[in-house]
């Protein structure tokens, strides 16, 4: 008898382990899952602003081969000011 109550004592313990194991591990998948989150979102605005440079490049791009400078001063400021900038 006491052989027996050893070995379901044993199970429990097991199981209890178990159970906080597979908690934790919960925990985990969910921080993991907000951190993809996180980035997928910095993808995407990384994504935005690329596309917004490469169009202002072809502007400027536009502009310098027609002759224009006006606006190659001003977008140059814009550019050297969002390059200052701190990313979020």
């Amino acid at each position: 008898m006491k052989d027996f109550q050893h070995e379901v004592d044993a199970a429990i313990a097991g199981r209890d382990e178990a159970i906080s194991a597979a908690r934790e591990k919960d925990k985990r998948v969910k921080n993991l899952e907000t951190e993809l989150l996180q980035l997928q979102e910095d993808l995407a605005a990384s994504e935005r602003n690329r596309k917004a440079l490469q169009s202002e490049r072809d502007e400027l791009s536009d502009e310098l081969a027609s002759g224009g400078s006006s606006k190659y001063v001003h977008t140059t400021e814009s550019f050297s000011v969002y390059l200052h900038e701190k990313p979020k």
